[in-house]
């Protein structure tokens, strides 16, 4: 049988560091058999040996064998360690089996010592002694290696060397981009698996406040409990061909409806909402009903059924909940537009919890109000899950409402009849939101008296933010483009730039002069406002200027700001930071969190 020998033994890499301790495991078994087993009398260095086995693990059984069955345990505990759980001393036996397999024309000796070499890692000769001698020592003890390294047992090296790694959780943990974490996915995997994930323990409820209101959200706290989520979440997308909702897709074809609507005979808008919709959904029917009889794995149906369990309803915060919820309102989006299908249904959105249906004919409110629930009582059959009436808006060409909000953008409806027309805007709790932000950008500058990051944060706030994720990351070979910023959030309003009328006012008026009209209320005017405020150059410091010119930051070594550039820029804000030997990924995250209030 062939040997597949690997750097990485279940996340523990070779050419990293390796410092065993200077005690074989057969003393260190004598001296915890000579103490009764009780670990807690070891020296420090005897633990560090037993740890680095993990044989607090199997104490129990090893004291009632022999010690032949108690190698059979130690290896059986072997092959159920991943990660960090692989200490030095075990880890030196797999090292000294992979030198001699490597170089075997060369002495035990000189074939680590080569790897180090070859490694680049600094090993003096008493310590390539203590890894070669207790690390023969102890593949000897356990029969899995000769006294001159030879493997002995091919079986159990293979063994030791297979791993189950399930490409979707793979991916999960390349974009967590995290070291620890990428050298533990081994044992991860395996504890999800084996389903030893606590998802009461490590799941923390919390309540956050937004624009007024408040919110259950829950925080996953165990690093286990995170990735499980994640995968478990990625697995009901592929297993349920979930495909999630577009925001920009959505509001350009909405755009292009509303701006030519009026040239209908007639027409209905119908925007309506979910109230409290992620802590109404029941998580436990969604289950019993959809995934109990899908092809997911056993493990996953296990945890899934555990999750639900435990929680209820379709919690924000757990990864779970927005597949959950998508499983079962896709159905109720199929079923709804079969039931207005004979209406002149032209447009259908629904963004999580947010819908908006537009007819080309007139419907009556109260018959499209009908369907809604008649849709979400066939569908959902949960008492909790409703519509949220404030936020129900209802257009025609001739009555009801005069505008509505959807996905944060504004419509606002002029005339009537023939004479309809459209303006078009940002709602206004959104305006309110992004005027917070203008305020405490002014009031930082007041306290720190920085002008420089000033300038910086409305430069980064009236502009479109791209960012490469993949960017000198030895994790991920594909990334993806993420863009934010207040201008992106709303790029469809660009084109009304240059024909303001059919911007709704209160929009206008924060486009253009939010960011005066703020640093003049916080007291900033005359000498003490800041000189690129001042004079004819004042109006590129405006979301407007931002929006029309598409005012971009790019970071991006090739195509945006290179290296040296970025690193001019977080000296001007900062010159106390050290910059050697950072890559572009971590002077970009400095740069934001320098800016970040």
């Amino acid at each position: 049988m062939k040997i597949k020998f690997t750097k990485d033994l279940r996340g523990r890499i070779l050419n990293q560091d390796i410092v065993p301790t200077n005690i074989t495991l057969e003393e260190a078994i004598q001296r915890l058999k000579n103490l009764g087993y009780d670990i807690t009398k070891l020296s420090a260095y005897a633990k560090r040996v037993c740890d680095s086995y993990k044989l607090n693990r199997i104490l129990g059984k090893l004291r009632d064998v022999d010690e032949e069955k108690s190698k059979i345990l130690i290896r059986e505990n072997i092959l159920n360690l991943y990660g960090d759980d692989i200490g030095d001393n075990c880890l030196n036996v797999y090292l000294v089996a992979y030198c001699v397999n490597k170089y075997p024309e060369l002495s035990v000796i000189s074939a680590v010592k080569k790897i180090f070499e070859e490694e680049e890692i600094r090993k003096a000769p008493h310590q390539i002694r203590t890894i070669v001698t207790t690390g023969l020592s102890d593949g000897v003890f356990l029969n899995i290696i000769e006294p001159n390294g030879k493997v002995i047992d091919v079986s159990f090296i293979n063994k030791w060397t297979y791993v189950r790694l399930d490409n979707v959780f793979n991916e999960i943990i390349l974009r967590t981009e995290d070291d620890v974490v990428n050298r533990n996915r081994f044992l991860i995997y395996d504890n999800i698996i084996k389903e030893k994930i606590d998802f009461q323990t490590n799941v923390e409820e919390g309540i956050i406040k937004k624009q007024k209101k408040t919110r259950l959200v829950y925080e996953i706290k165990g690093t286990n409990e995170k990735i499980a989520l994640k995968y478990l979440k990625k697995r009901l997308d592929l297993e349920f061909s979930i495909k999630y909702a577009n925001r920009n897709c959505v509001m350009r074809e909405l755009f292009s409806i509303i701006e030519n609507i009026s040239c209908l005979g007639e027409f209905t808008i119908f925007r309506f909402d979910f109230k409290n919709f992620f802590e109404s959904v029941d998580a436990r029917k969604i289950y019993n009903n959809y995934i109990e009889d899908t092809n997911l794995k056993r493990f996953e149906k296990n945890l899934l059924k555990q999750l639900t369990e435990l929680y209820n309803y379709c919690y924000a915060g757990l990864p779970t909940s927005n597949a959950f919820v998508e499983i079962i309102a896709s159905r109720f989006d199929l079923i709804l537009k079969s039931k207005f299908r004979d209406k002149g249904l032209c447009f259908y959105a629904r963004y999580v919890d947010d819908g908006i249906l537009v007819f080309n004919e007139f419907v009556k409110k109260i018959y499209i109000q009908e369907l809604l629930d008649e849709t979400i009582e066939e569908v959902f059959n949960m008492p909790r899950v409703r519509l949220n009436m404030s936020k129900t808006c209802y257009l025609t060409k001739c009555d009801g409402d005069s505008k509505f909000d959807y996905l944060g953008y504004q419509f606002v409806k002029n005339g009537r009849g023939n004479k309809t027309s459209f303006q078009f805007g940002i709602a206004d709790s959104k305006i309110e939101k992004y005027q917070n932000k203008i305020d405490c950008i002014f009031k930082a500058y007041i306290k720190d008296n920085n002008i420089e990051l000033l300038r910086h944060r409305l430069l980064y706030f009236i502009s479109r933010s791209v960012f490469y994720t993949n960017t000198n990351s030895r994790f991920l070979s594909l990334g993806k483009w993420d863009v934010n910023g207040v201008i992106e959030n709303y790029c469809l309003l660009r084109k009304y730039m240059k024909n303001t009328r059919k911007l709704i006012p209160n929009t206008k008026v924060f486009l253009c002069n939010s960011i005066h009209d703020k640093c003049l209320r916080n007291g900033l005017s005359g000498k003490r406002k800041p000189y690129f405020l001042r004079g004819d150059g004042a109006q590129i410091y405006s979301i407007a200027h931002g929006l029309e010119k598409n005012k971009t930051i790019i970071f991006h070594p090739n195509i945006g700001w290179d290296a040296e550039y970025l690193k001019a820029q977080i000296l001007k804000l900062d010159s106390s930071i050290d910059l050697r030997q950072k890559s572009y990924r971590e002077l970009s995250k400095i740069y934001y969190h320098i800016l970040e209030l």
